[in-house]
């Protein structure tokens, strides 16, 4: 999961430079490309990949773009809309293997799985009183216990897929491997923020 979230990040903050850094002639052409990856990614359903590019456009002023790119956009944005990610969750819930999932949802909900419902029930359910004695000891929540099983259960599902179905067969581009160049033209964080703050004042 560590590897996948810093996938995650390196893809973003390289797409990202890529819309902001070249001078405005450049960017359309830049941001239709990634469009077109997109478009792939979601194909192959490597929802991770997709929804990286996705954050990258996110970052950037719309009004740098043209009319039929923020239009394109209009139409992904509800993939990263918070708090239910309905598009996303429906079609990972309908896709086949191979698929990579978006793995910074799944970390958010077991996050909030700990720190909204505790493990063990503070109070002993109306239908429990009854039969509960104090050295029947605490009462686990169970509620909590079936969503956290639901979201393990997934890829518990995928890691046990034997055969072909569970794997891309994909052979490396070369040229597509150095040009991506393991993302390392990528700007650091700082440099990012600093170039998106520069890109809205242009704009406004």
């Amino acid at each position: 999961m560590a590897a996948c979230a810093a996938q995650f990040t390196a893809l973003s903050n390289w797409a990202a430079t890529l819309l902001l850094a070249p001078p405005a002639s450049q960017r359309e052409r830049h941001a239709v490309k990634l469009l077109k990856v997109m478009n792939h990614l979601h194909i192959l359903k490597n929802f991770n990949s997709f929804l990286a590019i996705l954050c990258a456009f996110l970052l950037v002023p719309e009004n740098v773009f043209s009319k039929k790119t923020r239009a394109r956009l209009a139409r992904l944005r509800p993939y990263m809309q918070p708090p239910h990610f309905a598009s996303y969750r429906r079609e990972l819930a309908e896709a086949t293997p191979p698929l990579i999932p978006y793995l910074g949802l799944t970390l958010q909900n077991l996050i909030a799985l700990e720190q909204i419902n505790p493990l063990y029930l503070s109070k002993v359910p109306k239908g429990m009183k009854a039969s509960y004695k104090p050295e029947h000891g605490p009462i686990v929540n169970f509620w909590r216990s079936w969503k956290h099983f639901l979201i393990i259960n997934f890829f518990v599902k995928q890691e046990g897929l034997e055969g072909r179905a569970a794997h891309y067969d994909i052979k490396p581009d070369l040229d597509i491997l150095d040009f991506i160049a393991d993302f390392k033209t990528a700007y650091p964080d700082f440099a990012l923020r600093e170039m998106i703050n520069r890109r809205k004042r242009e704009v406004s």
